[in-house]
């Protein structure tokens, strides 16, 4: 697969199935030189578990071609899946930030508000 093609555009003309196995044409519309890049490739495809495993032959489909044995001209991948990960920190919940945004500086408005009052008082009795 990686000597199909030299521009990185593939299309998929047909496939046949036969029991487990995907037999897939694959036409390369770029430049050919029937040495590195060729026109046509075939592909033997099956999964197992979770890998698959992909036998391709850069020409024609071989006689006898299958994911076991790539032949003469061929080459044999196996993929396995990955799973992804990401490092972003887990959102949070934008709904209690707003209401805590709130009501803190509204509470301390209160208590200060509430302190000055008692404040004022007491020096009013001081002076009286």
């Amino acid at each position: 697969m990686i000597r199909l093609i030299l521009e990185g555009e593939v299309n998929g003309l047909f496939y046949v199935k036969k029991g487990s196995t995907y037999y897939i044409v694959v036409l390369n519309p770029g430049a050919v030189d029937g040495s590195t890049y060729f026109r046509f490739t075939c592909m033997a495809v099956t999964q197992s578990g979770t890998n698959v495993t992909v036998v391709e032959k850069s020409g024609s489909c071989g006689p006898g071609q299958n994911t076991t044995l790539a032949g003469s001209g061929g080459s044999k991948y196996t993929l396995t899946p990955y799973a992804f990960t990401t490092d972003s920190p887990p959102e949070t919940n934008v709904n209690i930030a707003i209401i805590l945004g709130i009501v803190i500086p509204l509470l301390v408005l209160i208590a200060v508000v509430a302190v000055g009052f008692i404040c004022k008082k007491k020096k009013m009795k001081i002076h009286v």
